[in-house]
């Protein structure tokens, strides 16, 4: 059928725009790359100086292709098919690309919190479970440490037990093994290639065994984190509660049978880590609809980037320039 082909071709289109995305950004030394890709191009093979081609724009090119799939992946009438590929094609990527594992949590975590609504029943059990089984292949990376929290309660949420999440736990010793081997082998190879004729100069570069490590920089806030951490304080016992009790009143009378299908005890419930998994699910979705605390300083930012942007940027100046005396008198002469 048409519907089928569409969906096929875009389900190839998702591994294209995943390759674009790996391609596009460099690798780090806790990319994990699969044995079939080991010898692909990758823009950490590229000098950031080369007079043609250019590094930023190539690593700009990469980060839309990912915004774009992300937005794709969100879309309320993908296919369960296309939503499959696109989570497991976000797994890949925050595995060989750990720089945007933030980005691919994020956006499994608005998934669970917004199921398309145009999924049947056993759609939506099979979508929860490939969502579960990329979410436990991302934890066993090492770079997933400082997003163990959001992954736990997420895999809590979709009924995985606290056993098979303690055996997904990632090895960290093994990666720090593995590290400290690369970089010997990169101190090695700069002993190597330094000449062995000694005078001032060389002995300088021999000193220089590894670059300094760069300083961390701060990440930006997106507007589900803007409106998570005002909500987070604001979910006490009692305020729950009364949204629970206001709730009711638009409950339908019979239980639907996707949420009974789905529906997975809380067994973390008033834990500091389940009331910041549920300010995060609330940010989502009110991001989604357009309101909260981190759509609205999205907008005054951008409003003051356009205002500065209209000061800084002069209008245009009519400049005349003035003709000496003795030059206009000549021209009166040949006139007359």
């Amino acid at each position: 059928t048409t519907l089928f082909r569409s969906s096929g071709i875009r389900t190839i289109a998702i591994k294209f725009v995943e390759s674009i995305i790996i391609t596009l950004s460099p690798r780090t030394l806790d990319s994990d790359i699969p044995k079939r890709q080991e010898n692909d191009i990758s823009l950490d093979r590229i000098p950031k100086d080369h007079p043609y081609i250019k590094y930023d724009s190539l690593r700009d090119e990469g980060k839309s292709a990912l915004e774009k799939l992300l937005k794709f992946m969100v879309h309320p009438a993908i296919s369960s098919i296309n939503l499959t590929t696109a989570l497991g094609s976000l797994a890949s990527i925050a595995r060989q690309r750990p720089m945007f594992m933030s980005e691919v949590i994020q956006a499994y975590e608005a998934l669970h919190a917004n199921l398309p609504p145009t999924l049947a029943k056993s759609q939506v059990s099979s979508v929860r479970k490939n969502l579960k089984l990329h979410l436990l292949s991302v934890l066993k990376h090492p770079s997933s440490v400082e997003f163990q929290a959001q992954i736990t309660t997420l895999l809590l949420d979709l009924g995985t037990q606290q056993t098979e999440i303690a055996r997904n736990m990632p090895n960290l010793k093994e990666f720090r093994k593995r590290q400290r081997e690369d970089n010997e082998q990169g101190q090695k190879k700069i002993k190597i290639e330094t000449p062995l004729v000694e005078d001032d100069e060389d002995k300088d570069i021999e000193t220089i065994t590894a670059p300094a490590p760069k300083p961390s920089v701060p990440t930006v806030q997106t507007e589900t984190d803007i409106t998570a951490e005002f909500l987070q304080p604001l979910l006490t016992p009692e305020n729950v509660a009364n949204l629970v009790l206001i709730s009711m009143v638009y409950l339908p009378d019979a239980m639907p049978a996707s949420f009974q299908a789905t529906y997975t005890p809380v067994e973390s419930a008033g834990t500091e880590a389940q009331i910041k998994h549920l300010s995060r699910l609330m940010a989502t979705q009110m991001t989604a609809a357009g309101i909260g605390p981190g759509v609205e300083q999205t907008k005054q930012v951008k409003e003051e980037e356009q205002k500065e942007e209209k000061v800084v940027k002069p209008e245009a100046v009519l400049i005349k320039r003035r003709l000496p005396s003795i030059v206009i008198q000549e021209g009166r002469d040949r006139k007359s």
